[in-house]
C-alpha cells in the first residue's frame, strides 16, 4: 500500500511540473522581451534602445559651439592682452567692412589662399561649418568678388558662423539678409574665374597679419582679432 501511494503521489507531482513548464516559459519570454527594449545584455545578445532623434543631431563639437557665445568684447580681449609678445594675440588693420547679417561672430578657424578664383571658397562653403569661421587671403584683390549671395546662403545653412575675406564680396543685399557674418575690403560685382586654383588649410596672410587653420577668430562691431588659444 504504501509503495502504490507513493507512486501516485510522483505521478501528481510531475503532472504539476508539466502544468507549470508553459507557464514558467511565458513569464520568461515576457521577462526577455523586457529586457531586450531597455538595451539589457539577455542571452549573449546586445540590443541597443533607439536612438532619438534629438540625440543623434546633437552637435559633434559641443564644446566648441557653446564656447563661442556672443559674450565677449575684442576691446576686452585686446585689454587683457595688449602686452603679448608671443605672437599669440594679432589683431587685424581696421580696413574690413561688416556684410553679413551677424555683426558679431566667432570661431576656429578654416583657411583658403587663392586669386580671384573662389572655387576652394565655394568648396568650403558647401560643407559642414560647424561654428567655424572661413578666412580668405584674396591677396586683398578688388578686382572679383570671392564672396556673393549664393555663398552666403551656403554658409548660413551649413552652419558656419562667419567669413572674413581679404578682397572683394558681392550681392550687398543677399549678404546682409544671410545669418552669418561677412567681413570684406569692399564690393566688386564683377564675379571670379573659375580655374580650381588656391590653396585649402594653410597659413595664410591678411593684410600683413598672419592667420593660421584651427586658430581663434572673433569678430564684433569694434574689430577682429585672432588668436592661438580660444578665449
Amino acid at each position: 500500500m504504501l509503495c502504490a501511494g507513493w507512486g501516485v503521489f510522483e505521478r501528481v507531482r510531475a503532472a504539476g511540473r508539466r502544468a507549470q513548464a508553459p507557464a514558467e516559459k511565458r513569464a520568461e519570454k515576457r521577462a526577455e522581451k523586457r529586457a531586450e527594449n531597455a538595451g539589457a545584455i539577455v542571452g549573449y545578445r546586445v540590443r541597443a534602445a533607439p536612438v532619438t532623434a534629438r540625440a543623434a543631431a546633437a552637435d559633434p563639437f559641443p564644446a566648441r559651439t557653446e564656447s563661442m557665445s556672443q559674450d565677449f568684447s575684442t576691446c576686452d580681449l585686446c585689454d587683457a592682452h595688449k602686452n603679448d609678445s608671443e605672437g599669440d594675440f594679432r589683431v587685424l588693420p581696421p580696413v574690413f567692412a561688416s556684410f553679413g547679417g551677424r555683426a558679431r561672430f566667432a570661431g576656429a578657424v578654416a583657411t583658403v589662399k587663392c586669386h580671384e578664383d573662389n572655387t576652394l571658397v565655394k568648396a568650403a562653403l558647401d560643407t559642414p561649418g560647424q561654428g567655424r569661421v572661413l578666412v580668405v587671403d584674396g591677396g586683398a584683390s578688388l578686382r572679383r568678388a570671392l564672396v556673393g549671395g549664393n555663398l552666403a546662403a551656403a554658409a548660413a545653412r551649413n552652419g558656419w558662423a562667419g567669413i572674413v575675406v581679404d578682397g572683394a564680396v558681392r550681392d550687398a543685399g543677399e549678404l546682409a539678409a544671410a545669418a552669418v557674418g561677412i567681413r570684406a575690403l569692399a564690393l566688386m560685382p564683377l564675379p571670379t574665374e573659375k580655374r580650381n586654383q588656391g590653396q585649402a588649410e594653410v597659413a595664410v596672410t591678411l593684410q600683413g597679419v598672419r592667420v593660421r587653420p584651427g586658430e581663434w577668430l572673433y569678430a564684433d562691431e569694434d574689430g577682429i582679432v585672432v588668436m592661438s588659444k580660444p578665449a
